[in-house]
């Protein structure tokens, strides 16, 4: 029987490839124990709308707003991302402040 790893010594970064690549059906005490560990340096300032879990994962993307921006496959709109680990639901909202090359495209592009 092996030995279920020391989790909350893991960085987030860390924790985060582990609750990727587990498999939650083979190994559910790790995939478990990864999510609370995730949860506990986050340090609950987020619960979930949908299932009180307070674990959660930041990303970004890109969207083009249309017009010659959309033909020349440009994305201009910055959007950041807030998921909850355990569920899935993911609030979307638009970032604030814009990059030099942003305003450069904005520029380019408006």
């Amino acid at each position: 029987m092996s030995e279920t790893p020391d989790f909350e010594s893991y960085t987030l970064e860390e924790l985060f490839e582990s609750l990727g690549s587990v498999n939650k059906k083979r190994y559910p005490e790790n995939y478990e124990a990864i999510k609370a560990a995730i949860a506990k340096k986050q340090k609950g300032s987020f619960v979930c709308s949908k299932c009180d879990s307070t674990g959660y994962e930041i990303s970004e993307f890109r969207a083009s707003q249309g017009g010659l921006q959309s033909v020349i496959d440009v994305e201009s709109e910055r959007f950041q991302t807030v998921s909850c680990v355990e569920c899935g639901f993911t609030e979307i909202y638009k970032a604030t402040g814009t990059s030099a090359g942003g305003k450069i495209l904005d520029f380019l592009f408006s």
